[in-house]
């Protein structure tokens, strides 16, 4: 039975000291030289090394509740503790995954109290690490089993180590590239031909007789590629180039660049009608560049005047299922681009060619200013239209003062006028 007095004293509270060396017990990381000292003999291998481990990894469980009182330790258990795995790693051997069982795994708990995201700011990131690093991942088998550790304490060393690993002379400096080459084209555009060649060394000696057009804008061309780029402006810029290039040819030989770019207008024939049914669905965005690159180099070289009547006709098909084109893709669809360049062909044409070329597709174009969703295609085929018409005093096309003058570019960004008023009059 207790006595009164012992009662008491269990039921009193206890003194202000005892409460606050229980509260800095649990705010301190008491066991931080008992834990440094454990690491440091992890190097050793063997049973030793294994009771250094799991004394460190029951220490560090202790902190799962309150890892945040870790933090002023982590550098004097990391640093050493990767210093013993940095040792064996450099050294290499048969027996090297035995030694680093015991220090990997001191690691892993590390990370699992505190978390690899702090762990890691304490962890070396040189180079000379990343061959060894990579080397011993290497020699770990994937089944087994007693390894994952390892694998684990060495790929997140790794994560910073391959942060740190660039040569100077693999940086690239993208913008500098791109001045560079648009400095040089603005001095060969601009500068005089007799000023600038004293300042050159002779690249390529270009005889008097002109090449064949298959070695100036042959299949490797790189304009030819540049039609197919994923980029709108390499594939405009491509096109242009085209022209130029073609514009200083004979004609004879100009006319065969024109059937190259044809060509990108791969289509097939149904029932006298063209369809782009060679378009991959699955991957469909390649297709559509080609077809815009081959319209705007088209635009081009009509602008010019290269493209010759001859042509017309396995051209002119082709254009009118570029202006209907559109390829679904899931919840959308891929030909906007298409189409307002198939509308930039149209209106190449009509100021190349008598009226009279395009009078058969000028219904194609009418059906491009009602019906097409992007306002910007309405748009360029309505200036197409007018190009066709000549501003309405040619007199080529019924109504065509009338729609010319209704479907202007400011009226045809509403779709309900595009849908509903111009249609009457179309």
């Amino acid at each position: 039975m207790v006595s009164p007095t012992n009662n008491e004293s269990l039921n009193a509270p206890p003194e202000p000291d005892a409460v606050d060396e229980v509260v800095e017990a649990r705010l301190l990381f008491t066991e931080a030289e008992e834990a440094a000292q454990l690491i440091g003999s992890l190097g050793g291998g063997g049973d030793e090394a294994a009771a250094a481990a799991e004394r460190v990894c029951t220490i560090l469980d202790r902190y799962q509740e309150q890892p945040g009182v870790l933090d002023p330790a982590l550098e004097l258990l990391v640093v050493p503790l990767l210093s013993v795995v940095r040792t064996l790693a450099h050294a290499g051997g048969a027996a090297v995954s035995a030694s680093l069982r015991p220090p990997c795994r001191v690691m892993y708990t590390l990370c699992k109290v505190r978390g690899y995201k702090t762990v890691v700011k304490f962890v070396p990131h040189e180079a000379r690490d990343l061959e060894p690093l990579v080397g011993l991942l290497g020699t770990l088998a994937p089944e087994d089993g007693d390894t994952w550790q390892i694998s684990y304490s060495l790929m997140v060393w790794l994560s910073m180590v391959v942060m740190g690993c660039s040569r100077p002379s693999a940086s690239t400096a993208s913008f500098l590239t791109v001045g560079i080459y648009t400095t040089l084209a603005a001095i060969f555009k601009l500068g005089h031909r007799e000023e600038l060649l004293p300042q050159l060394e002779l690249q390529v000696h270009l005889g008097p007789l002109i090449a064949a057009p298959a070695a100036l804008l042959g299949d490797s061309s790189v304009l030819l590629s540049g039609l197919r780029d994923s980029d709108t402006v390499v594939r405009w810029s491509s096109a242009k180039g085209i022209g130029r290039i073609t514009n200083r040819l004979p004609l004879e030989l100009a006319d065969d660049v024109v059937g190259g770019a044809v060509d990108l207008l791969a289509p097939e024939e149904r029932g006298g009608v063209f369809l782009p049914s060679a378009v991959d669905l699955l991957a469909p965005d390649e297709q559509a560049s080609a077809w815009h690159g081959g319209c705007l180099a088209l635009a081009e070289l009509a602008r010019r005047g290269l493209l010759l009547p001859a042509r017309l006709p396995e051209v002119l098909p082709r254009v009118v299922s570029a202006l209907h084109y559109d390829v679904p893709r899931g919840t959308t669809s891929v030909g906007t681009h298409v189409r307002d360049a198939a509308c930039y062909v149209c209106w190449a044409f009509a100021r190349a060619f008598d009226a009279a070329v395009m009078a058969p597709h000028a219904q194609s174009l009418l059906v491009v200013v009602t019906f097409d969703r992007e306002v910007n295609v309405r748009r360029a085929a309505s200036a197409a239209f007018q190009e066709t018409e000549n501003v309405g005093r040619q007199g080529s096309f019924p109504h065509g003062i009338e729609i010319v003058t209704r479907a202007d570019y400011f009226a045809l960004g509403s779709r309900p006028n595009a849908y509903l008023r111009y249609l009457r009059v179309a």
